[in-house]
């Protein structure tokens, strides 16, 4: 069986992004996070926390870019959760595809 990886349409770049999330219902309470790794089409995500979230949940989300006034905002679906010990990872799919000009200038900063 192959490795999930390589059933992605688009690569994935290992990131140390702060970002926030928040639920559709209640944009104004934000939850930090950090990025895991990024797509031009996704996300993982990592919460210091628990969080009560499901798979199929749509979510805003705020990456501010390091050294400039850039912020990435967005809808994104939850596509898993993985509670563990240290937090919870979530697998996320933006509804709108960054641009590949962004995620570039994301990878090197």
């Amino acid at each position: 069986m192959p490795a999930p990886a390589s059933k992605r349409n688009h690569q994935r770049f290992d990131t140390t992004l702060s970002a926030f999330i928040s639920m559709k219902f209640n944009p104004s309470h934000e939850l930090p996070c950090s990025l895991a790794d990024l797509s031009i089409t996704g996300a993982c995500l990592h919460l210091e926390t628990s969080t009560a979230v499901k798979s199929g949940a749509v979510i805003n989300i705020r990456i501010p870019i390091p050294d400039t006034l850039l912020t990435i905002n967005g809808e994104c679906e939850i596509m898993w959760v993985k509670t563990a010990g240290d937090g919870t990872r979530l697998g996320i799919r933006f509804m709108d595809s960054i641009s590949r000009t962004m995620l570039s200038h994301i990878i090197k900063t």
